[in-house]
């Protein structure tokens, strides 16, 4: 689906979906289901964040997101020593926490992935 886009409400359907298939199958009836694994927090993924949540928040065992403090492609050496960027951290957790809790209090949420740098 090149080009193709969701918004959170219909990954929230889907996840949905997902869920009651895998409770059809005998062998699945207790599996575990963790999503939507966003990015940073940001416009459209904290968007996406608060679509999914309003849907399917109660469908997740755990929600999770990747942080990545900088696009390799506009990188320099430099950046790596700027503290203001690797304090962004603590706020994208916040901010997670924030979308997360407005529609399921105290619902685990994962770290999926960190690393330096992400390519886009």
């Amino acid at each position: 689906m090149v080009g193709k886009t969701i918004n959170g409400s219909q990954l929230g359907r889907d996840y949905i979906q997902l869920k009651n298939l895998l409770q059809s199958v005998r062998f699945y009836t207790k599996a575990s289901l963790y999503g939507p694994n966003i990015g940073r927090p940001r416009r459209n993924a904290a968007a996406l964040l608060d679509g999914f949540m309003k849907t399917a928040g109660t469908v997740v065992n755990a929600v999770t997101w990747q942080h990545y403090y900088i696009d390799d492609q506009t990188v320099n050496v430099a950046d790596f020593m700027k503290t203001r960027l690797l304090d962004t951290l603590s706020d994208q957790i916040a901010k997670v926490h924030r979308v997360v809790n407005s529609h399921a209090p105290g619902k685990k949420v994962w770290l999926a992935g960190v690393g330096p740098a992400w390519t886009g």
